[in-house]
């Protein structure tokens, strides 16, 4: 074939152009595999010289490459076997220690059925390969799927899920294959999409279920936008993601803030709303949730003047710690309050915002403001009460201390002193009965005054002694020598507990 290529003189001429004007690395071989003609590019590339160097040579003498000599020689073998050559191959010789990578193509020339020679060419695909593996990289990673497609609609380029998705081995399998030939596309639906694109629209994004309605749903995020170019549009990009993570959560979000009694706002950083629950909607004056949707948070006490909104423990809510409180608010129905909270919204430990739950809680308050007057009243009763049933109490102490000093046997004088610790323990009551008033009313106070501790002591000792006699209880009163004869305190209070400790302790005392 190579002599048919060059008869004369002036072929050799043009063969000679053609062979310093290639970029390519071609290497023209005769049967043996001597040199016969090598181009400019070659000869640079192997630094060979000129022609006249290079002719004769053996192709593996001129190869300083040994990885290059190693593939060279497989290469003549698959000639020599009858079969082309069509591969690619890395080599170290770039400079920066970066790879060069080369296309390899290789055929024998016949002429009238014998082999004449062999043809090499060899193009530098680094570029190219580099941007290949790049975008291969960039497609694997996206996790939706991608498919780039012409206008009648054949495949370009691919992402490994497509492929395997539809029975393919590997995204190549793909290219040059019709969109109908992925059976979990629906082309029309594409199609309709491409229409669109063609009316004007420059970029598609939809949100559309998939499955049947008996199957569990699936919800895709879809993207179509052009490919263009300096002559126009060439093709399209579809970029499908999965959004039922998404959906899901949204859609309960969705259903729990239309549902819930609780006035609920989510809000962004900056303040702005991003969702308001029904109730909330309802209890502000709001007709729909979309007049608070986007608006900044102010805009939730439009119908409740300012009053609300400056209030500092919601004014000067932070991203960085939560806010309790409890207001009133004006409604169609009256006055209710709420007990609100304001807390930041976290994601992995950053925050997102803000979310604002109030509780109605009027009928809690109307509750404890009736438990409250109740108790006051209880209050009030057992002071008046009280007071009124000592001034008859302290009558029956006096008279029966009159009687104690009038001539009595001693029959009678037993009668008086039973009269006489009876109603000074009735008095005691009255007095503790006071005491609960006092206390519920928060008006309790203690005397600080001398006080001395025998005689203390000695009139609690009469207080409880007949209850330990009727139980036939043994009873002893030690006394540390290290305490005090004198204390300071409130002495009425003293015995009042030491009386409760011991009247608990002769009841629980077999």
């Amino acid at each position: 074939m190579a002599d048919r290529m060059l008869p004369d003189d002036e072929s050799v001429a043009i063969w000679d152009v053609l062979m310093d004007a290639t970029p390519q690395l071609v290497i023209y071989l005769r049967a043996d595999n001597t040199i016969r003609q090598v181009s400019r590019a070659a000869r640079q590339y192997f630094d060979l010289g000129e022609v006249a160097d290079c002719q004769g040579r053996g192709l593996l003498e001129v190869i300083g490459n040994p990885v290059l000599a190693l593939l060279a020689r497989r290469w003549l073998a698959e000639l020599d076997a009858g079969r082309a050559v069509d591969e690619e191959f890395p080599l170290d010789r770039q400079k920066n220690d970066q790879y060069e990578w080369f296309r390899v193509r290789a055929s024998v020339a016949e002429s009238e059925g014998r082999v004449v020679g062999k043809v090499f060419f060899i193009n530098d695909v680094t570029a190219l390969y580099s941007q290949k593996k790049i975008v291969n990289t960039l497609i694997d990673s996206v996790p939706g799927r991608i498919v780039v497609f012409d206008r009648n609609l054949t495949i370009l380029l691919a992402s490994e899920s497509v492929a395997r998705e539809n029975g393919f081995g590997s995204w190549e399998d793909l290219v040059g294959l019709s969109l109908h030939d992925l059976s979990t596309l629906d082309v029309t639906f594409v199609e309709g999409l491409i229409e669109r694109l063609i009316l004007g629209e420059e970029t598609i994004q939809e949100i559309r279920r998939i499955g049947d309605k008996l199957g569990a749903p699936r919800w895709d995020y879809i993207d179509v936008r052009t490919v263009k170019s300096s002559a126009g549009t060439f093709g399209y990009i579809m970029t499908v993601l999965d959004m039922t993570g998404e959906i899901k959560p949204k859609a309960v979000l969705d259903s729990l803030l239309e549902a819930s009694s609780d006035q609920i706002a989510i809000l962004d950083p900056s303040g702005v709303v991003e969702y308001a629950s029904r109730s909330i909607v309802q209890s502000l004056g709001f007709k729909s949730w979309k007049e608070l949707v986007g608006a900044p948070w102010q805009v939730l006490f439009k119908y409740h003047g300012q009053e609300l909104a400056n209030d500092p423990r919601i004014a000067d809510a932070s991203l960085e710690r939560s806010v309790r409180g409890t207001v009133p608010l004006k409604t169609p129905a009256g006055e209710r309050w709420f007990n609100f909270k304001i807390d930041p919204l976290l994601y992995h430990g950053e925050p997102i915002g803000f979310l604002a739950v109030a509780t109605d809680t009027t009928e809690l308050v109307e509750a404890r403001d009736k438990a409250e007057s109740a108790a006051r009243a209880k209050a009030a009763f057992l002071a008046n009460m009280s007071h009124e049933l000592r001034t008859p109490m302290n009558a029956v102490i006096g008279m029966n201390e009159l009687l104690a000093r009038t001539p009595l046997n001693p029959l009678q004088k037993n009668y008086v002193s039973h009269v006489r610790t009876s109603a000074t323990m009735l008095l005691s009551i009255i007095n503790d009965i006071l005491d609960f008033s006092r206390i519920e009313a928060q008006r309790m106070t203690l005397n600080e005054a001398p006080y001395r501790f025998e005689s203390l002591l000695h009139d609690v000792i009469n207080l409880v002694s007949v209850k330990v006699a009727e139980k036939e209880l043994s009873f002893s009163a030690d006394v540390d020598p290290d305490v005090p004869a004198v204390l300071v305190g409130d002495e009425i209070r003293v015995k009042q507990v030491l009386i409760n400790l011991l009247n608990n302790a002769v009841k629980f005392t077999d």
